[in-house]
């Protein structure tokens, strides 16, 4: 009996250390030239992938890679493009300078989890400008923190094409410090955060796709903007603004069942009509129902500064009434000409 659980433990051992072999940096190299890594091949189906990170790989490359290894896929800091078949796995990417495009219809797979430079799901120095347009899949460990993006020089650029969906909950965040997008819907299970960025003039996030249900919190918390231009949001938890500017820039971006909170930064209602939340707070103190607009907005019942003051967001919140909102002054005083309404009657009958 010994024998077996010693044997077993040796087995166990033995995969654990087989599975972190399997981990390795690997690069895309279609030319096998050390002046650069080329261009062109598709992920999935080519065996362009190398451990040579010198840019002389001559053959003999890998198909595959796990969910372990770090990809670099545009080593060079040439500009090129390359495909995706199927469905592919990496722990992340990273790309560096210069313009790269990654086509197909396939679907990427990112395993890692963290919050620092060296965990984020697609990163990289210099001024680099990716396009992916593959499903993205999230596969962070459940309850985990993960950048979708991380680094890189303020004149970058990130834009996604396909939806961006995970396995598991996350707290899914966005580094502001490049210009990004996101065309496709956007429905991971978990919270959807900017916490760092930069507030250089044109650095955001535009999300043109729908976020889904599966998103709880949207929170905007650093850097210039983020625009949501989607009338289809259905997102199920509350909208925190602490800085930058939130964009609304099509009615009904927010959803009816969201509650709004402010602690900094401001909400630009860049539409006509009223979009419908379901509380509105400032610094934690819950608001009057009604609708609200930016300062100076000429049918607002109420204005405060959250919204700005551009004289072009002429959007309107309409909050509805709640049990919890700060009664309006008027209405303070009604109750305390009440109240000792009461206490003169109470005293009359006394006597």
């Amino acid at each position: 009996m010994r024998s077996k659980k010693v044997l077993a433990i040796v087995a166990v051992a033995m995969f654990a250390l087989a599975s972190t072999a399997q981990a390795a940096d690997l690069y895309w190299d279609t030319n096998g030239t050390a002046s650069g890594f080329g261009s062109g091949g598709t992920w999935g189906t080519d065996a362009f992938w190398t451990e040579d990170g010198t840019g002389g790989f001559s053959g003999g490359g890998t198909v595959n890679t796990t969910s372990s290894d770090v990809v670099y896929i545009n080593p060079g800091n040439v500009s090129s493009s390359m495909g995706v078949s199927g469905s592919v796995q990496a722990s992340r990417i990273v790309a560096n300078n210069n313009l790269t495009t990654i086509n197909g219809t396939g679907t990427i797979r990112l395993y890692s989890s963290g919050t620092t430079d060296a965990d984020a799901l697609i990163s990289g120095a210099g001024d680099r400008k990716l396009t992916v347009y593959p499903n993205l899949v999230v596969e962070a460990d459940s309850g985990s923190a993960v950048y979708l993006n991380k680094g890189g020089g303020n004149n970058g650029k990130l834009n996604f094409y396909g939806p961006i969906t995970s396995t598991n909950s996350v707290d899914l965040r966005v580094n502001l410090i490049t210009t990004s997008s996101i065309h496709d819907s956007l429905n991971h299970f978990g919270t959807f955060s900017n916490d760092s960025g930069s507030n250089i003039k044109g650095r955001g996030l535009t999300i043109n796709g729908a976020i889904g249900s599966n998103v709880t919190d949207v929170t905007m918390s650093a850097g210039n903007f983020m625009a949501l231009n989607n009338a289809n949001n259905a997102y199920t938890g509350d909208t925190f603004v602490n800085s930058g500017v939130l964009r609304m820039n099509a009615l009904d971006a927010l959803p009816d069942t969201t509650e709004v909170w402010f602690t900094g930064g401001t909400m630009a209602l860049n539409f006509t009509g009223e979009d419908t939340v379901a509380g509105l707070y400032f610094d934690g103190i819950p608001q009057a129902s009604g609708t609200w607009g930016r300062l100076g907005h000429a049918t607002a019942d109420h204005t405060s500064a959250f919204f700005g003051s551009n004289v072009n967001a002429n959007g309107l919140l309409f909050v509805p009434a709640s049990t919890d909102v700060i009664p309006e002054p008027s209405t303070f005083a009604i109750w305390a000409l009440g109240l000792l309404g009461l206490g003169w009657y109470a005293r009359r009958r006394r006597r």
